[in-house]
C-alpha cells in the first residue's frame, strides 16, 4: 500500500489540488494515480528522467547529473534543452506540480513511499524481508536502456537476491519440497551465487 499525501481531497487530488502519483520502477518504469489510473510517462528518455528523479524522490537532482544519467559521457550539445523538453512531457502526463525546478535542479514532489523502490528498501531496512519481496515485481527499469543507471539497478538486484536467500533459508526448514522449484530456477539464473547453492 502506497503512502499518500495528507490533506483535503479535491477531485481526486491531494492537498491544494495536487494529484497523488505512484511511481513504479520495479519491472519497468510506469506511473499511476492514487486511484490506479495509468499515466503517460512518455518514451524511453522521458522514462529515464523519471527513474532518475524517482530514485531520489523529494530531493533535488542537478541538471548536470540528470544529463549524465540520461546520455552518459557523451551528451549532445543540446542536452539541457532536450532534458527540459522531457520534463515538459512528463509534467503533461503526471501533472505540472509533480516535477518542480529548483535553481539548477529538478525535484520529484511525491512522498518517498509512493515509489516502489523506496518501499522495497524501507522494508529491507526494517528487517521485513517478506514485505520487501512482496514489493518486488521484476528487474528495476526493465526494458529501459540506461547504462548510467546500471550500478543502481545492480545494487537493487543484489539486495533482492540477499532477501530471497534469507527467505528461502527460512522456508527450507519448514517446506523443503516447496523451495526446490525456486532454487532450481535461481541457481540456473545466478550459477555463481554461493548463498543459493548453500
Amino acid at each position: 500500500v502506497c503512502g499518500k499525501l495528507r490533506g483535503p481531497r479535491l477531485g481526486g487530488s491531494g492537498p491544494l489540488g495536487v494529484r497523488v502519483v505512484r511511481i513504479g520502477l520495479l519491472g519497468g518504469v510506469r506511473a499511476v494515480t492514487d486511484g490506479g489510473e495509468p499515466l503517460d510517462v512518455g518514451p524511453a528518455k522521458c522514462q529515464t528522467v523519471l527513474a532518475a528523479l524517482a530514485l531520489s524522490a523529494g530531493s533535488a537532482v542537478p541538471v548536470t547529473r540528470l544529463v549524465e544519467l540520461v546520455w552518459g559521457d557523451e551528451p549532445p550539445r543540446t542536452a539541457e534543452k532536450t532534458l527540459q523538453s522531457y520534463v515538459v512531457r512528463l509534467r503533461a502526463g503526471l501533472g505540472a506540480e509533480v516535477i518542480v525546478r529548483t535553481g539548477t535542479a529538478y525535484r520529484l514532489v511525491v512522498p518517498a513511499d509512493s515509489v516502489d523502490v523506496a518501499r522495497f528498501r524501507r522494508q529491507l531496512d526494517s528487517g521485513n524481508v517478506e514485505a520487501a519481496l512482496g514489493e518486488w515485481t521484476g528487474t528495476p527499469l526493465a526494458g529501459l536502456d540506461a547504462p548510467s543507471l546500471t550500478p543502481i539497478v545492480d545494487g537493487l538486484v543484489e539486495q533482492w537476491l540477499g532477501a530471497v536467500e534469507t527467505d528461502l533459508g527460512r522456508r527450507v526448514e519448514t517446506d523443503p519440497a516447496g523451495v526446490i522449484g525456486p532454487l532450481t530456477e535461481l541457481t540456473a539464473d545466478y550459477p555463481f551465487r554461493e548463498g543459493l547453492w548453500a
